[in-house]
């Protein structure tokens, strides 16, 4: 069992790492004492720590000698260092007491490692004082050392999307994207991202020590660099990763992530944290317009080209990636498998280069998704070889080849060939290495604070501050979509309770994807047990009622299931959709009640053994029949399904503490409140052909629009819905001024009053709608949101949101397709007119108490010149 640190040093590196620079504070975590203080704190807590564990930061103590090292190769009688001393990385003769004497160190002074010089000249450096070989061995996700620098090898692979997923640590693990994105909450994406960081890093220095001689180079997730945010919006609900992502709006999706981004990272508006360094790093994947994966009647993602025009690309496909890379800031980013207009993403100079690094000043690496880059040629056959793909991959701006070496080994032979140069490898080496500086991995192991964190395999599993956050976020996804006759919250004498349904008690289908660990140990509370539990001396009666949940009868007629219901006061039953290993039992073989990773489904509808399942318990029982969804992506319930549940309650993919939220929702303890991140649609016939990445009405194509924003239909459940278990009034909405210049943010001022008899959260919500548009817009947006914490019954609060001109840009020249495409960032059009404003708990034309207020846009300016405004 690896040491940790101690509860004194846990206790303080907690408000570091997820609250000092946190605006929004979370009533989970008391108010931050300044930054300095706390870097102090933490460094004399790192001197501490080193004198307990001698070996620190990207060091590891040898098995054999006791002595630290950044190589194994120097283990054994090699370095003539005595137990607990440090080899110095720039002189592997040179030996110092300890982690503190780094300094001390000969022949760092003006090297990669000397701390005191600035990032580019210490890139300066290492290009040149490695062969070009060896910077192309640096290419890949699995980087080797440069043992004659001091550089250890590295796995930057971490699939980390809502924890730490993949290592046998039993990291928290917090709602699958959808749920999290049902929050609407930045305070508690904020301190997600914050435990997902620090558990990144705490969890690396712990498996450094753990297994210093092979530094977990096999190890998906005992890295720094996350393979998180996804940020690729729903733009049909079939999509296999729906269940992954925040939600289908380009606004609601760049403010959680920016938060998420900001927490994971440590850092705010690009800059680093009072140490100088990143806590973790993050990656905005995938660069651009991914939201198919194929085996549904459509090509495989993997060869998929897609044409999309310049106002769907920046009205809606890249505004999200913007707010990650400009506003977050955040450390890397993954292009996706697909081709955008002809050109595959991973060989798209336009994208990699004249977007990301030229129009908005990155300077973030580009990783590949898993063999994208070999793919350029393999699967795209863009380029006839391969080494032609990969200097295309090369020059468009790739810096890292995720997966196999496939690409990044056929680069000298490309170089040899002309058809790239040593000069476009070196820029890739300096992208990835600014990032290892960043995090502090070639720095004094007693400056960076960060090393003073390190957990075991075992002690998440009770780290009750990890775990309140993920209770938190459980809580406020859950989505009340009906409730009849106030059927919810339970009663309290209720004694008697039928679960029913085939996942009721597997506790790993809570989860989500990319849970890893967690899935295969089925970690924490099913929802059977969670019911148990809350019911305390009543009795739960569980039934399956479906042998799987795409199963499409019962073996039993449902006897068991309808018996179980009509012996109790009330009956949950669970459905929706299944993911990963959870997939089996469907009604055609051809996974429609299946949400996964390489395979989308053909139809939305709620399977038809769930159907008659509900149809069963209704005809049983006269008490409430409570209808509990699990499930990623947008289900639509049919009409008689609908109306033999009393209440639908959605909790997503809730998490490891999802179980106990959904208790605590159904009994009352606490009042939902989190909203739908995505459509709700009636019927497949609603949607367009999953091939149609258009987001406008398409008469051609039979589309009625994608998303809430362009769709022309009437939903099963908007956008932004969500009831309570009590009532609010807005009133007393102002502007702060009748008018506003192009570049100008819109304050919006609304008073919200809880008129019922429970003290519950609420979802602000800010619409636009621009009726002078000179060009095709949305025919409604959201604007800004903000979610009010724990309001009492009787209370009122002002709340205060701020509109950005960005959430009301236009694209003029939308038309223009093909490699025009990434030019067209200069037609992003802040226009004059009317802005209409909606406030409420939901979108205008679905939430009655909404209240409108209209200001005018004075004057037109490219956003471009509002963002150099901005900058000056």
């Amino acid at each position: 069992q690896l040491s940790h640190h101690p509860p004194r040093l846990h206790h303080v590196y907690w408000r570091h790492a997820a609250n000092v620079l946190e605006p929004r504070p979370s009533p989970l975590m008391p108010r931050a004492p300044s930054a300095t203080l706390i870097f102090l704190i933490l460094t004399s807590a790192a001197a501490l720590h080193s004198r307990l564990d001698p070996c620190l930061g990207e060091f590891t103590r040898c098995p054999d000698s006791g002595v630290c090292t950044m190589s194994s190769h120097w283990c054994g009688a090699k370095s003539g260092c005595k137990r607990g001393q440090y080899l110095c990385p720039s002189d592997s003769r040179t030996c110092v007491d300890s982690a503190a004497d780094y300094a001390k160190c000969p022949g760092i002074k003006g090297t990669h490692l000397d701390w005191t010089l600035g990032t580019e000249a210490r890139l300066d450096f290492l290009v040149a004082h490695t062969s070009l070989s060896a910077q192309i061995g640096q290419l890949h996700n699995t980087a080797p050392e440069l043992l004659e620098l001091g550089v250890p090898e590295y796995q930057w692979l971490n699939d980390d999307q809502h924890g730490v997923a993949r290592t046998p640590a039993r990291a928290t693990v917090f709602p699958n994207g959808v749920g999290l994105g049902a929050t609407f909450s930045h305070a508690t994406l904020r301190a997600v991202g914050a435990v997902v960081g620090r558990e990144a890093r705490g969890l690396h220095n712990g498996f450094l020590a753990s297994d210093p001689r092979r530094r977990q180079m096999t190890c998906n997730g005992c890295g720094l660099t996350l393979y998180a945010p996804n940020l690729n919006l729903v733009r049909d609900p079939r999509w296999g990763r729906a269940q992954e992502v925040y939600g289908e709006d380009p606004t609601h999706m760049g403010e959680l992530v920016v938060e998420f981004v900001r927490g994971a990272q440590n850092n705010t508006a690009g800059r680093t944290d009072a140490d100088g360094y990143l806590q973790a790093g993050t990656c905005c994947k995938h660069v651009a317009v991914y939201n198919t994966e194929g085996h549904a009647g459509g090509p495989s993602r993997m060869s998929l080209n897609v044409d999309v025009n310049a106002r769907d690309l920046w009205e809606t496909y890249l505004p999200a990636f913007q707010a990650c890379v400009v506003r977050a800031r955040s450390s890397h980013a993954m292009c996706s498998y697909n081709s955008l207009n002809g050109v595959p993403t991973c060989g798209s100079r336009g994208l990699l280069t004249a977007v990301l690094r030229e129009t908005w000043r990155w300077d973030g690496f580009v990783v590949s998704d898993y063999d994208a880059w070999a793919n350029i040629a393999l699967a795209h056959h863009y380029n006839a070889t391969l080494r032609a793909g990969a200097a295309q991959g090369l020059n468009a701006g790739i810096d890292q080849e995720g997966g196999s070496a496939l690409a990044i080994s056929t680069l000298p032979a490309a170089i040899r060939d002309g058809l790239t140069t040593p000069a476009a490898v070196a820029r890739a080496f300096r992208n990835l290495f600014r990032l290892r500086i960043r995090l502090g991995m070639l720095d004094p192991p007693t400056h960076v604070s960060y090393n003073a964190l390190r957990y075991n395999a075992t002690e998440l599993a009770s780290n009750r501050r990890h775990l309140a956050v993920a209770r938190e976020a459980a809580l406020e996804l859950m989505t009340l979509l009906e409730n009849k006759g106030g059927a919810l919250p339970l009663d309290a004498k209720v004694g008697r309770l039928a679960v029913v349904g085939p996942q009721a008690n597997v506790s790993g289908v809570l989860f989500g994807n990319y849970a890893g660990s967690a899935n295969k140990g089925n970690w924490g509370l099913s929802l059977e047990a969670a019911l148990r539990e809350r019911l305390g001396g009543g009795t739960v009666t569980a039934a399956r009622g479906l042998d799987a949940i795409g199963a499409p009868e019962s073996r039993d007629g449902f006897r068991a299931a309808a018996a179980a219901a009509a012996s109790a006061d009330a009956t949950v039953v669970v459905l929706g959709l299944a993911f990963d290993q959870y997939c089996h039992g469907d009604d055609d073989g051809l996974g429609d009640h299946c949400e996964r990773e390489g395979n989308d489904r053909r139809i939305i509808e709620l399977p038809l053994g769930q159907q008659r399942m509900v149809a069963a318990l209704r005809a049983a029982t006269a008490g409430p029949l409570v209808c509990l969804l699990v499930h990623g992506g947008a289900i639509a319930i049919d009409n008689a399904t609908r109306a033999a549940c009393d209440a639908v309650l959605d909790a997503w993919y809730p998490g490891i503490e999802g179980g106990a939220a959904v208790a605590a929702t159904l009994f009352g303890d606490v009042s939902p409140a989190g909203r739908t991140p995505v459509t709700f649609y009636r019927a497949t016939a609603d949607l367009p052909p999953l091939s149609d990445t258009g987001m406008y009405p398409n008469a051609s194509s039979g589309s009625r629009g994608a998303t809430y924003r362009f769709f022309e239909g009437a939903p099963l459940y908007p956008f932004g819905h969500g009831l309570s278990y009590t009532t609010f009034a807005y009133s007393s909405l102002s502007l702060d001024a009748a008018s506003h210049s192009a570049c100008d943010a819109v304050g919006v001022t609304v008073t919200v009053t809880n008129t019922g008899s429970v003290a519950s959260d609420e979802v602000v919500q800010v619409y636009l709608k621009q009726p002078d548009a000179t060009v095709p817009a949305p025919r409604v947006r959201l604007g800004a949101f903000e979610r009010i914490k724990r309001l009492a019954p009787g209370a009122s609060i002002a709340v205060k949101l701020s509109v950005p001109p960005e959430a009301r840009a236009v694209v003029h020249g939308g038309e223009a397709t093909g490699e025009a495409v990434f030019a067209a960032s200069a037609g992003v059009t802040l226009e004059k007119g009317r802005l209409e404003i909606f406030v409420g708990g939901g979108q205008p034309d679905f939430f009655k108490g909404r209240l409108a207020a209209t200001t005018s846009i004075v004057d037109t300016k490219r956003a471009s010149a509002c963002a150099a405004q901005q900058d000056t």
